[in-house]
């Protein structure tokens, strides 16, 4: 290059000459700055004379500008050495310097490898130079990161590694195109990859990514130029990426990703939604093949969510452009500070929150959007060209907060940085259009606020700009050219230059003339353009103007779809143009077409004109037809209004006048439908009456006028209530179907009608004969409708409604089936947008609803929920069925909170009744019963949470509903029951004494009100004797509990057997007598009491919760007052059966273990008592049924595998459909009927094989047949009553019973407080404890955290616990099961699994003993220990022992030394080094990781991959919740709920060298929801774990022992290289060696105990 004053040159070649001086290689020279030339190629020495080349610099018109000799002598050790001299000119009077560089290149007779590895040295420079510009941005890296790939493109010119080095040269010159922006960088990308492609052998595994690579560029360049070949060609390439990437792949994603933006490219150049579509589907797939943590994933996300913005930009979906900002907010928070990316992410997420705020008006969004963009603005440096963009995108969010907020000066931000934006894009630059049409549209809004010309002819220049830069085909071009256009004609309507309208036009005609058929911008374009050509005909008179304009206006409304949203503007537009034109020519034909365009013909018509009575009728009917459709009231006023006029016009002789005033009143009634107004009802009706009286008898229209008459009245009854009008709509009706049977037309229509005014009539009446001839009518009118006939739909509707009411009061179960299969046919038969649609959803939801009240079954109440929402949605707010549907919903809701008992669906109720009495008018007729319902659900929320703000509303409100029901309306005993209830609910919790009082009133009332025969009786009689026993309770009135009793004994006997209901009223009634019973101790009223319980507990219907309530006071009865009853044990029975149904077949994990917790007791009762009773058998079955941790799974399984079972056994198939089985009875049959199918079900289930104890505690002799063939399972039962243990052999027929006289349950407790105390004492953590920072005990580091500072303890604490245990619990136990017989010390130590249970569960059982010497003896003198959660854990490790698939065969270790916000343990490092060596010396498969060389993810892949596996890290209990039990490794957490997704068909060994791995969770201890038992549930075989915090000085020494007896003791021709069965001894024999090593201390012991092993 010349020196800064050289003049300018126009250089092209570079000449080497031979050794004689003659012309050698020429080389060409390219500028590429301004006096800065490059050379592409390279010269051998080899080949030119002496330790130099002379060489010949020539310009454009041949002359030699310069001759030197480039001297290139020198040491060339580093193999690419910069070298730079001056060459003087010979011509131009200038200095030229030349740079290049040496490259010493081994001779063939060189060792190749030597030159390779050169290469490859040079390869992974240059990739981490072109990485370090990616994350910082540096030009200068990137720049040589380009020329060392040119370096190895021109030294593997016939290389097989050509492709590759061609391939990193073009991704460089892309790299350094997107931060210069250079074209020249871009075609030099793409000429590098087409020619890496096209060297690239078919089958290489590269292949793929340099299409991909390709397929990039080729995009960047489209989006430059807009060259649609290049765009196609990048899709190609795309799609060869993928087609030749295999499943799996880990590129694969990348792939997809490209090809989703090369699709959404294509979409914004053509507007086809099905791209965007695929693209987004592409993208989408993308992201869920990227694993968490890729360092892609950020930039995919932000590519997606920009996909989905434009979806929302074109279609309005609000869910996508929240789905946008969630993906958008996901990336920036994957983005570390410093990202090269991170400001483009932020622009991103800035331009997705303003369009939704565009669309909502919601201002965070906005405010949000301009300080996302102000902090990408403050990321980018000067000179960035992504400045530019972001300086843009900002003025474009001050511009669209202008829109909102009016603040000028919003305006003059944007203004200010569109200009810096507009300053700092050179000429050409792609988004230099887009920044001119922002700063033109602020510069337009400033002038609307200001009038000043200035600013609009400032946004007119912008404009013009912008469209300058746009060349055909440009996607910018649109928007600037309407911007133009709108520019233009405001500055028209301002000065009335003529010449800016006519630019006006032809740019709107360009406009036009650009955009293609179908395009959705298309229809405003046309739209535009005819405006401005009719503003030109108002002022010049131009008819081709004018003509021009109307055919426009055609074209739009012919293009334009059913309810788009401008659609009524065209056609106002259209009326206008054919208005002009009509105005000045009088064309009949124009004003016609304007009056159908404007549905103002009425308003065009003459009064007097002989057609308009007729025209007002075509346009009523067409306005009706319209609203029956979008539900728009303006639609009926209009027709209304059009068909008064044509009444008042018609005389009456005509005879079309009755048809108009059947049509009048038809419009009158369906706008009182809408409205609620009485007004438009009594128009309505009178108006059909009249017209009826205008129809002679024997017009074949009379019925259908009897028909629309009868349907007016109905709904005057529905609303008034008044019964001279139903009965006179049914004598019409009756007399319309009579008229069609004699003539055979109509027929079914008159019966659907009749039916559904007897209906109505039964829903105030309850004569049983109205609804049950309803029934009779509707069915015969939907068998004489045929299939097709669009009536079907509205009759099937018709019918389920009059079976549903029938089933409401007769309870007949196929009333409610039959309902439901009419309304879902109905449903079926319709297409979305059917007005009717929101009333059948209504009615079909009801269904479900009545359905659920009688079977509880939840999949009815989600259906019915749904339902409701579904209408809901279909109908407008201002409607007067929107607050009816809302009550309905909240009623659902309601339902479903008494299911479920989740405070999240009562609040919701509430919410929904609230809002829907909120809206009612106080005259409604549904008021009171909304009031009634909102009341029911304060009180229900009220008796949940106790917040006196809802039981003192729902009172009110209650009251209210019944201040507003007429004496003798069928709806008061019920309202006034609601009210008691909440009265009296109050009183429970506040006691005071009128609330009682003025309870128990208003429910004698309501049972005074209901009949006897009425499905609420039994109901109302339930609430009175709950509400008299309140009372008794709170004052000791024994007339009240009599009274009491007696009215819930009528309850009873009101209640059908087999009814839901029974089992809530038979334990009302125990609770009564218990009561009583506890007043004056009367054997008979406990009689009574037990009796009751008993019969609501083994009920075979009603809610599990209601029973397993009354079999928890009838066991409670029983053990309190007869202790020794027998009864007892069917008692526990019945109340452990019903538990796991609702614990086990309903709730989630997580609600399971929460409840267990609850009833944590229950099983160690019962088991006391079998223990009491000499059935041990029972007390492990019972224990073993409470602590199945798989009985969930089993069930879950047990459908798929019984249908597989029954489609290959014909005779054996299940068959549950209810509609097919029930039978024709009332509802207590249809109960005892559902009962019996359950029971013959499971009597079913129970013949296949492998089934037999399905749903039962697994018997003794089940489990006898799968206990380990040596050894003994002690299972210890610490109970408040007393303390048992039972020994389980395979050995033995019988469990055997071992009483424990000497050890109580009070004594477990206070060992386990002792040990708590000793271990802080010692600085010792224990579970879920707090700790404290300042103190650290020394050799104790491995838990989560730091520890406590020691809290003083008397010495020998240690050492009495274990003692104790050894004295009163484990040495007789030992002593009974001749285990501490010397001589079976001499033999192999025998093995025992304990399954201790409460607080037993904490204490070390395997280390018990009398430790004060080296004499001293102890459980592991005399038993090899194991531990089991629950005896089916260990049988099913049993039973499923099996050789270890070889190919995962092998020991997997991790050490965790520095967790973030853990103590460092060190000692791990050691402790895997010492294991890995040793492993590999045995031949042993294994794997060693350390600290950040392993993620979580890594460490559930080696799980997969090795049986065993050994984690040295911190660990953690979560006593909240069990499944977020965790260790911590350097990269985040590995959690218990991960482990056991993960399928470990191969997991037998895993050593968990953490503290708290087995500790528990002391609020369930019997429950199997530690760490190591969560190993065990997750396929591990066996887990050595520890109690507690263990020390980081001896878990090395502990795991080298234990492994070094594993290799020692395993035979050579185990697969995995050891035998993990023997884990047991090999953990016995490494902690008795610790033990003697340590001797008898505190510490000792602390040290060596807290070592267990669990599994087989």
């Amino acid at each position: 290059m010349p020196s800064d004053s050289s003049p300018a040159l126009d250089l092209t070649e570079f000449q080497v000459l031979d050794k004689d001086g003659s012309q050698g290689r020429v080389l060409a020279l390219d500028e590429v700055t301004s006096q800065k030339w490059k050379v592409r190629g390279f010269i051998e020495l080899a080949g030119v004379a002496g330790p130099g080349v002379s060489c010949v610099v020539t310009c454009r018109d041949g002359d030699e500008v310069a001759l030197g000799f480039l001297d290139c002598a020198g040491d060339h050790s580093d193999r690419d050495l910069a070298r730079s001299q001056v060459v003087d000119a010979t011509a131009a009077g200038v200095q030229l310097t030349v740079s290049w560089h040496v490259v010493d290149m081994p001779t063939k007779c060189v060792v190749q490898q030597e030159f390779d590895v050169t290469l490859v040295n040079l390869s992974n420079y240059a990739i981490s130079l072109q990485r370090q510009f990616e994350a910082t941005g540096n030009l200068d890296d990137i720049t040589r990161a380009i020329s060392h790939f040119e370096k190895g493109v021109l030294l593997n010119q016939d290389s097989k590694n050509a492709p590759a080095w061609l391939n990193n040269l073009g991704n460089a010159f892309r790299s350094r195109y997107t931060r210069t922006g250079a074209p020249t960088d871009l075609s030099d990308a793409i000429s590098a990859l087409e020619r890496a492609v096209s060297m690239t052998p078919d089958g290489d595994p590269s292949r793929p990514g340099t299409f991909n690579n390709l397929g990039i560029a080729l995009q960047a360049r489209f989006k430059r130029t807009g060259n649609l070949p290049d765009l196609n060609h990048a899709l190609a390439s795309f799609e060869s990426a993928i087609s030749l990437t295999p499943e799996g792949d880990a590129d694969l994603p990348a792939w997809l990703h490209s090809l989703g933006i090369s699709l959404k490219i294509r979409f914004e150049r053509f507007g086809k939604l099905e791209d965007l579509s695929n693209a987004l589907s592409s993208m989408k797939e993308a992201i869920h093949r990227t694993p968490d943590g890729h360092s892609s994933l950020p930039m995919r996300l932000v590519n997606y969510g920009n996909g989905l913005r434009a979806w929302f930009e074109r279609t309005g979906d609000t869910t996508h452009i929240a789905q946008a900002i969630t993906a958008i907010e996901r990336a920036i928070e994957l983005t570390p500070e410093g990202h090269a990316g991170l400001p483009d992410r932020l622009g991103s997420l800035g331009t997705s929150l303003m369009r939704r705020f565009e669309y909502t008006g919601y201002l965070p969004d906005i405010a949000s959007a301009v300080s996302a963009h102000k902090r990408a603005l403050r990321l980018t440096p000067g000179g960035h060209p992504g400045l530019i963009i972001r300086l843009g995108n900002l003025g474009a969010s001050f511009i669209a907060r202008f829109e909102r907020t009016g603040d000028v000066s919003d305006l003059g931000e944007a203004i200010a940085a569109l200009e810096r934006a507009i300053h700092l894009t050179p000429p050409g630059r792609p988004g230099l259009s887009g920044q001119l049409t922002n700063l033109g549209a602020s510069f337009l809004r400033r002038f609307e606020r200001s009038g000043e010309l200035s600013d609009l002819a400032a946004a007119i220049d912008a404009q013009r700009r912008a469209v300058d830069q746009c060349p055909n085909g440009h996607k910018d071009l649109a928007i600037a050219l309407n911007n133009l256009a709108v520019s233009l004609r405001t500055r028209f309507g301002r000065t009335a230059d003529p010449q800016d309208l006519a630019e006006a036009i032809l740019t709107l005609e360009r406009l036009v003339k650009t955009t293609p058929d179908g395009h959705p911008n298309l229809l405003s374009q046309l739209n535009n353009l005819g405006e401005a050509l009719m503003a030109r005909f108002n002022l010049t008179g131009g008819l081709d103007d004018i003509s021009h304009s109307i055919s426009l206006h055609q074209r739009t409304v012919h293009l334009t779809p059913d309810r788009h949203t401008d659609h009524p503007v065209w056609l106002q537009n259209l009326g206008n143009s054919l208005q002009a034109r009509f105005n000045r020519t009088q064309d009949p034909e124009d004003l016609d077409e304007a009056v159908s365009a404007h549905q103002r013909a009425v308003e065009l018509t003459p009064r007097g004109h002989p057609k308009l009575p007729v025209r007002l009728g075509k346009h009523a009917a067409a306005l009706r037809s319209r609203f029956e459709r979008t539900q728009n009231a303006d639609d009926l006023a209009m027709g209304v209004s059009s068909l008064q006029d044509a009444v008042n016009l018609t005389r009456e002789d005509d005879p079309s006048l009755p048809f108009m005033l059947s049509n009048l009143g038809s419009l009158l009634h369906s706008r009182f439908k809408r409205s609620d107004d009485l007004q438009d009802l009594e128009a309505a009706v009178a108006t059909h009456q009249k017209a009826v009286q205008l129809t002679a008898d024997d017009h074949p229209s009379l019925p259908d006028m009897l028909g629309n008459l009868s349907t007016a009245l109905g709904s005057r009854f529905t609303r008034v209530g008044n019964f001279v009008d139903i009965d006179e709509a049914i004598s019409s009706l009756r007399r319309a179907v009579t008229l069609c049977r004699q003539d055979g037309t109509n027929l079914p229509k008159s019966l659907n009608l009749l039916g559904i005014g007897l209906g109505s009539r039964f829903k105030r009446s309850r004569i049983v004969e109205d609804i049950s001839e309803s029934v009779e009518m509707l069915d015969e009118a939907v068998s004489l409708t045929p299939e097709g006939d669009p009536d079907l739909p509205s009759r099937l509707n018709n019918l389920g409604n009059s079976l549903k009411a029938r089933f409401r009061v007769a309870r007949d179960f196929t009333d409610v089936e039959a309902s439901i299969t009419h309304y879902t046919k109905a449903l079926s038969l319709i297409e979305h947008g059917h007005p009717d649609m929101p009333l059948w959803l209504q009615s079909l939801a009801d269904a479900y609803e009545s359905r659920f009240e009688r079977i509880r079954d939840q999949q009815d109440i989600s259906e019915a929920i749904l339902g409701y929402r579904r209408a809901l949605q279909l109908t407008p707010e201002d409607d007067a069925q929107y607050p009816i549907r809302l009550g309905k919903l909240g009623t659902a809701f309601q339902a479903r909170f008494e299911r479920t008992g989740e405070l999240d669906h009562i609040a919701e109720a509430i919410s929904a009744l609230e809002t829907a009495v909120r809206l009612m008018r106080e005259d409604a007729t549904a008021l009171p019963e909304m009031l009634c319902n909102l009341g029911n659900s304060l009180r229900i929320c009220y008796e949940r949470t106790y917040d006196p703000r809802d039981i003192a509303q729902a009172i009110e409100v209650q009251q209210r509903a019944v201040r507003l029901t007429p004496d003798g309306n069928t709806n008061l005993p019920g309202f006034l029951t609601n009210l008691g209830s909440s009265l009296g609910s109050r009183f429970e919790r506040i006691g005071e004494p009128e609330d009682i009082t003025e309870a128990i009133a208003v429910l004698q009332k309501a049972v005074e009100l209901t009949p006897a025969n009425n499905a609420g009786f039994p109901g109302a009689l339930n609430n009175l004797g709950c509400f008299l026993h309140s009372r008794f309770k709170r004052f000791k009135s024994v007339a009240d509990a009599d009274e009491a009793i007696l009215v819930q004994q009528r309850a009873v006997q009101a209640t059908p057997g087999g009814h839901a209901n029974l089992a809530g009223v038979l334990r009302n009634l125990g609770t009564f007598y218990e009561g009583r019973a506890a007043c004056n101790n009367s054997p008979d009223d406990w009689q009574a009491s037990i009796s009751s319980y008993r019969l609501s507990a083994t009920s075979k219907v009603g809610a599990p919760q209601t029973r397993l309530y009354a079999v928890e006071s009838w066991r409670d009865i029983l053990t309190n007052h007869y202790p020794q009853s027998p009864e007892i044990l069917s008692a526990f029975d019945t109340a452990l059966g019903l538990e796991a149904i609702i614990a086990g077949l309903e709730q989630t994990v997580q609600g399971r273990f929460s409840r267990l917790r609850h009833l944590s007791t229950m099983p160690l009762d019962a088991a006391a008592f079998a223990c009491q009773f000499e059935r041990p058998d029972k007390a492990v079955e019972w224990l073993e049924q409470a602590y199945d941790e798989v009985l969930a799974e089993r069930v879950k399984n047990i459908s798929k595998q019984l249908e597989a079972i029954g489609s290959g056994r014909a005779e054996s198939r299940i068959d549950l459909s209810i509609s097919e089985k029930i039978s024709l009875e009332d509802e207590a049959r249809t109960h005892f009927g559902l009962a019996k199918q359950w029971d013959d079900l499971l009597t079913q289930v129970r013949s296949v094989p492998g089934f037999e104890t399905f749903l039962q505690p697994a018997p003794w002799d089940t489990l006898r047949e799968h206990l380990p063939p040596l050894g003994f399972v002690i299972v210890i039962n610490a109970n408040s009553r007393r303390c048992d243990a039972i020994a389980l052999s395979a050995r033995s027929e019988r469990p055997i019973h071992i009483p424990l006289p000497g050890f109580t349950f009070e004594r477990a407790k206070h060992y386990r407080q002792v040990l708590k105390g000793q271990l802080q004492s010692q600085g010792l953590r224990m579970r879920g404890e707090d700790v404290d920072p300042g103190h650290v005990a020394e050799g104790v580091e491995r838990s989560l955290g730091v520890y406590r500072k020691p809290i003083v303890q008397d010495k020998g604490g240690m050492q009495g616990v274990l003692k104790g245990l050894w004295e009163d619990l484990v040495k007789p136990i030992l002593d009974m099961l001749d285990l501490t017989n010397e001589g079976r010390i001499q033999q192999a130590i025998p093995r025992v699994w304990w399954c201790p249970t409460g607080p037993l569960s904490f204490l070390p059982l395997h280390a018990a003993g009398n430790y004060v010497d080296a004499s001293s003896k102890g459980t592991p003198d005399f038993v090899v220990s194991s531990y089991t959660p629950t005896i089916t854990a260990l049988i099913q490790r049993v039973r499923d022992d099996r050789p270890i698939d070889a190919n995962v065969a092998g020991l997997f270790l991790t050490s965790q030394p520095d967790a973030q916000g853990a103590i460092p343990i060190h000692g791990t490092t050691r402790e895997i080094a010492g294991i890995h060596a040793a492993a590999s010396q045995h031949g042993v498969r294994t794997l060693k990781l350390e600290g950040d060389d392993m993620s979580v993810n890594d460490c559930l892949t080696h799980m997969e991959s090795f049986s065993s596996v050994h984690l040295a890290c911190h660990a953690s209990q979560n006593a909240s919740d069990p499944l977020q039990s965790r260790f911590l490794f350097h990269a985040g957490v590995l959690d218990l709920n991960t482990i056991m997704k993960r399928s470990l068909k191969n997991a037998d060994l895993a050593f968990l060298s953490a503290c708290q791995t087995s500790s528990g969770e002391e609020k369930l201890s019997e429950e199997a929801v530690h760490l190591a038992a969560g190993m065990l549930a997750a396929g591990y075989r066996r887990v050595v774990a520890t109690m507690w915090a263990i020390g980081d000085q001896y878990a090395p020494e502990i795991a080298n022992d234990f492994y070094h007896y594993l290799w020692n003791q395993t035979n050579g021709d185990n697969r995995s290289g050891f035998d993990a069965a023997l884990s047991a001894r090999a953990l016995h024999y490494a902690t008795q060696k610790l033990r003697q090593r340590l001797g008898f201390s505190e510490m000792s012991l602390l040290s060596w105990t807290p070592y267990v092993h669990y599994g087989y």
